[in-house]
């Protein structure tokens, strides 16, 4: 998928399945291509995308300080995808990344950029910045995220996961959905990723 915004909010979509097997700074991106401005994506799932340049999952490009750009990840979940020459997520000039309550996991590897990241209560793999890395609450310690079935591209969450209840909860968090449509923060605190974890067995009183 090709963007060109200034102003882009995607919000409980999938990208999957996607190839890019062009190669340069205006064509890569498997899963998606944005171009100037500023993204928003929450609650969105990117997985087993191909770019043969850069950017298995995301390919952020800004061709002039005039079209610098912020991208926003927010609970979401970004795993399994492939970019031989790159990373899941890729960045080329004039513009950083913020990401809050975010996975990114098991693909070939996680981030690359010159540029600025902010995290916020993510889960980080592998990631080549050299200009700096600020945020609180993250787990880059190489523990395993927990999914489900990540053969199966199943990246719901089990309940021995450190992703769970260990987001950040936001505004718009309150009365929100994740990707399987249930309810967003359950257990007082919200969970890292796009989906929300629910125990079995869960009993609500009802009053």
């Amino acid at each position: 998928m090709f963007l060109l915004s200034f102003e882009l909010l995607i919000e409980r979509c999938t990208f999957r399945g996607n190839r890019c097997e062009l190669g340069d700074n205006n064509t890569s991106g498997g899963g998606m291509h944005l171009s100037s401005g500023y993204a928003t994506l929450k609650n969105c799932l990117i997985y087993d995308n191909y770019s043969t340049y850069g950017g298995g999952g995301i390919y952020k490009f800004a061709p002039s300080p005039a079209n610098t750009g912020i991208l926003t990840l927010v609970n979401c979940t970004i795993a399994s995808n492939v970019a031989p020459s790159s990373s899941a997520i890729y960045f080329r000039r004039f513009d950083s990344m913020h990401m809050c309550n975010t996975v990114i996991y098991s693909n070939l590897v996680g981030i690359s950029s010159s540029y600025a990241f902010y995290f916020t209560n993510s889960w980080i793999q592998q990631r080549d910045v050299t200009n700096g890395v600020n945020g609180e609450g993250n787990i880059t310690n190489g523990l395993n995220p927990a999914f489900v079935d990540v053969e199966g591209n199943n990246f719901r969450l089990t309940a021995g996961s450190p992703c769970i209840n260990t987001g950040v909860n936001q505004p718009w968090t309150a009365g929100a959905i994740d990707l399987d449509g249930r309810e967003r923060v359950r257990y007082g605190t919200v969970d890292m990723g796009a989906y929300e974890y629910v125990y079995e067995g869960t009993v609500y009183m009802l009053r």
